[in-house]
C-alpha cells in the first residue's frame, strides 16, 4: 500500500523481479529505514511488524530520493533543532544537506511533508526536538499524509510532469497541475478537487457562505472505535463575499488524538498564501478555542481521521 500510494500520483510504477540487477529488498526488522536514492545491487529496506502506512510511504520517499524535509539547506528560517534532546545516533538525520546537493524545486518549506520529522522524533528525553518557528505549525510537522509537496516533488525528479503537454492537458488552477497518467485532469492541492482543482474534493463536506453573523458548524468523522490504515476526509470550503475574508474559531475537538503530526486525526485550516503547501493542523484541546483568519475570502477545510469517531466544533463568519 505504500508503493501505491506513490503510483498513484506520479508515473513510477513498482514491479516484483528477484532477477533484476538493481532492486529494493524488502525486509521486516526492528525499526523502518532507507538509504536514500538509487545505491545499484540489493538496496534493503527495512520495516518493523507496527510500521504504520504513513511510515511506509516515508520510507519509499526516502528510496525515491527524498531526504527529510528539516534537513533542508534553508530549513532554519523555518524550524528550530534541539540537538541537546535527540538520541545521539540519530543527529544525523538532522544535519542539513548542502544546496548544491538537493532540488527543492522552487517549493517553499512545507511543515506537512510527509518526509518531515515531528516535534518529538528521535528524542531522547520526551523533549521537543524540532520547534516550528511559526508556532501555529507545531502539530503540522510529523504528518502520515502524503503531501500535494512530496507529489509535485517526485514528478518533477522523475521527469512525470514531461508526459503532459501544455497545449492539450487540463488547465489546472490553484497550483494544481496534469495528472501524468491522465493528462486532462488534475493532482489537486489539499482542499481543492474537480478535474481541474476548482472545486472542493468530492464526498463528504460542503460549500459554505460566511456572513458577518458566526455560524456553527458540528461535524462527525469515522467509524467504530479501531484504529484504521486509511484515513476518513471531509472538506469543507467556506466563502466570503470578494473583499472580506474568513475567521473561523475551532471551538472543540474529541479528546484521545492529541500527537505529534496529528497522525490519527486532526483538523487542516489551509488560511496561508501559498495554497500549494499544508495549512495549520490541530488535533487537541490547544487548538481550540483559536481563530484562524484567511489570506483571501475562501478557506479551505480539512478533516481527517483514522481513529474511531471524531467530533470538531467550529463557528465561521466573515470580517472585514
Amino acid at each position: 500500500m505504500g508503493a501505491k500510494a506513490w503510483s498513484e500520483v506520479t508515473c513510477i510504477d513498482f514491479h516484483e523481479d528477484e532477477k533484476a540487477k538493481d532492486k529494493v529488498v524488502v525486509v521486516k526488522g526492528s525499526d523502518c529505514s532507507s538509504n536514500v536514492g538509487r545505491l545499484g545491487g540489493d538496496q534493503v529496506l527495512c520495516l518493523d511488524d507496527t510500521v504504520r502506512l504513513g511510515t511506509a510511504v516515508h520510507e519509499i520517499g526516502h528510496v525515491l530520493g527524498f531526504f527529510h524535509t528539516q534537513q533542508r539547506y534553508d530549513r532554519d528560517g523555518f524550524v528550530t533543532i534541539v540537538t541537546r534532546n535527540i538520541i545521539p545516533a540519530h543527529v544525523p538525520e538532522f544535519n542539513i544537506i548542502s544546496k548544491s546537493l538537493t532540488d527543492v524545486y522552487g517549493l517553499s518549506y512545507d511543515y506537512g511533508s510527509i518526509m518531515h520529522y515531528g516535534e518529538l522524533s528521535a528524542s531522547v528525553s520526551g523533549k521537543p526536538t524540532i520547534i516550528a518557528k511559526n508556532e501555529i505549525y507545531q502539530k503540522t510537522m510529523g504528518s502520515d499524509l502524503l503531501a500535494f509537496s512530496d507529489i509535485y516533488t517526485i514528478n518533477e525528479h522523475y521527469g512525470c510532469n514531461k508526459k503532459c503537454s501544455k497545449s492539450t492537458s487540463a488547465n489546472c488552477t490553484n497550483g494544481g497541475f496534469p495528472h501524468p497518467r491522465d493528462c486532462s485532469i488534475c493532482i489537486c492541492p489539499g482542499g481543492y478537487g474537480g478535474a481541474l482543482c476548482d472545486q472542493r474534493p468530492s464526498g463528504c463536506g460542503a460549500d459554505l457562505t460566511a456572513t458577518p453573523v458566526e455560524k456553527l458548524l458540528v461535524v462527525n468523522l469515522g467509524h467504530g472505535t479501531g484504529l484504521r490504515d486509511e484515513f476518513d476526509f471531509c472538506n469543507y470550503m467556506i466563502k466570503a463575499p470578494r473583499g472580506k475574508e474568513v475567521a473561523v474559531h475551532i471551538q472543540s475537538i474529541s479528546e484521545g488524538y492529541d500527537n505529534a503530526g496529528c497522525t490519527n486525526g486532526g483538523v487542516e485550516l489551509k488560511a496561508q498564501s501559498d495554497q500549494k503547501m499544508t495549512g495549520y493542523r490541530f488535533c487537541s484541546k490547544l487548538g481550540s478555542k483559536l481563530a484562524i483568519v484567511s489570506n483571501s475570502n475562501k478557506l479551505p477545510l480539512i478533516i481527517f481521521n483514522r481513529l474511531g469517531t471524531m467530533e470538531v466544533v467550529f463557528t465561521y463568519r466573515s470580517i472585514d
